[in-house]
């Protein structure tokens, strides 16, 4: 049985996008708007704006920049990170690894995604700029 690589329509998966950036290696937003960070066993929750990139340089990686109110909500390490607007209970983990305040008052959070995290409707996923 032969099952040409072009046809989709087989297999329980989406037909893959071509998504054109302006610059190599440019950063991908995947998604961008209200986002939760979740710290711990006792799921102490911060809310704020997020934004979770795919970049390509120097190694492929899934990138979150956190922006929310105050100067010591949760901590560095590991939390969980729940993306509000796309309506869905499931959460991503992640590893925050930097904290900067900002002169405003904000707290900026940067980290990684640190395993797969699936999304039904990929379509509701962006690449605005």
């Amino acid at each position: 049985m032969d099952i040409e690589i072009n046809d989709f329509s087989k297999w329980d998966i989406p037909k893959p996008r071509l998504y054109l950036q302006r610059f190599p290696s440019q950063a991908f937003l995947l998604y961008r708007g209200f986002a939760e960070i979740i710290y711990g066993d006792n799921e102490t929750v911060v809310e704020g704006q997020g934004r979770v990139t795919l970049e390509w340089h120097p190694t492929p990686c899934i990138k979150l920049h956190f922006i929310c109110q105050g100067h010591n909500d949760g901590e560095l390490g590991y939390a969980e990170l729940k993306l509000t607007e796309l309506g869905l209970e499931s959460r991503a983990k992640v590893h925050l690894w930097q904290s900067q305040t900002t002169q405003a008052g904000k707290r900026v959070l940067r980290g990684n995604l640190t395993e797969p995290f699936f999304v039904k409707g990929a379509s509701q996923l962006c690449n605005e700029q």
